[in-house]
């Protein structure tokens, strides 16, 4: 479950994804149907807006809609941003000193706040979005166009799971020098996981640089307490769920040609990977 929150005319409309649909409600909406003691225990925070006035409400079916293309908020991404990217500026400086245009794949986009953020940050690096989510789609392409950004390509369907062949020519027939992904890996099946590394072990120049981003263990130990009750909380929706240890990870990528190169701590309990292909 995704909670995200649109502004649309100054309105606020509260989002709710799951994999199966979308909904739309007013904060009044919400309210009414005791919405907020389910989603307090959510992975997501649910933000609700201001109460719609009876116009409104009247059509919020029609603005909701409307939305769907609209920029789609999610607060965490916009938390995280710049210390991810402060982290992007140590790893990638000598790649970006370099000179000349590096690519760089994101995997599980989601909203398009990091990738839009970031290529503004690194104009050098052409970006390429991805989901696997095509109604995300429209958000990501609302963000390009908000910041005017030229190094940002279209966004495409992927299924990180899926067969090589089955991916987009113009990103199968890449090298990049970046794939980077934030927030998937606890978050699906341990398949998604492995998906990522198949793919960077295939995709990566040599050198090239997988960066991940989320909660992690480490030698079967997770702390502090909040992240073991957030793991828990995943795996209580979906038992293929839940957070990875780090030396998981480790193994996996030795498998594909990749080795954890940096980590780096960050706030809200969480870490952010560099892992290198050799």
């Amino acid at each position: 479950m995704i909670s995200h929150t649109i502004k649309v005319q100054s309105v606020r409309v509260v989002l709710l994804t799951t994999f199966n649909n979308t909904k739309f409600f007013s904060s009044s909406a919400l309210c009414s149907h005791n919405f907020l003691h389910h989603f307090n225990n959510s992975p997501s925070r649910l933000i609700v807006g201001p109460k719609l006035s009876s116009n409104y409400e009247k059509n919020l079916t029609t603005i909701a809609k409307e939305a769907v293309n609209k920029m789609i908020s999610a607060p965490a991404a916009d938390r995280n941003k710049e210390p991810i990217y402060n982290v992007l500026k140590e790893v990638l400086a000598e790649k970006c000193s370099s000179g000349g245009e590096l690519k760089a794949l994101e995997i599980a986009s989601g909203t398009g706040q990091h990738v839009s953020y970031f290529a503004k940050k690194f104009p050098s690096i052409n970006w390429t979005p991805s989901d696997v989510d095509k109604r995300y789609f429209g958000s990501i392409t609302a963000y390009v166009e908000a910041e005017g950004l030229t190094n940002v390509q279209e966004a495409v369907f992927i299924d990180i799971t899926s067969a090589m062949e089955d991916w987009p020519e113009g990103v199968k027939s890449t090298e990049f020098d970046l794939i980077y992904n934030a927030n998937m890996i606890h978050i699906s099946p341990f398949e998604t996981t492995v998906g990522l590394f198949n793919a960077a072990g295939k995709l990566l120049k040599k050198t090239g640089l997988l960066i991940t981003y989320g909660p992690y263990a480490e030698c079967g130990l997770l702390t502090p307490d909040s992240n073991v009750a957030f793991d828990e909380s995943l795996r209580a929706q979906n038992p293929q769920w839940g957070v990875r240890d780090i030396e998981d990870l480790v193994n996996l990528s030795a498998e594909h040609g990749l080795k954890l190169l940096k980590r780096f701590d960050m706030p809200a309990n969480n870490k952010t990977l560099v892992w290198i292909k050799e």
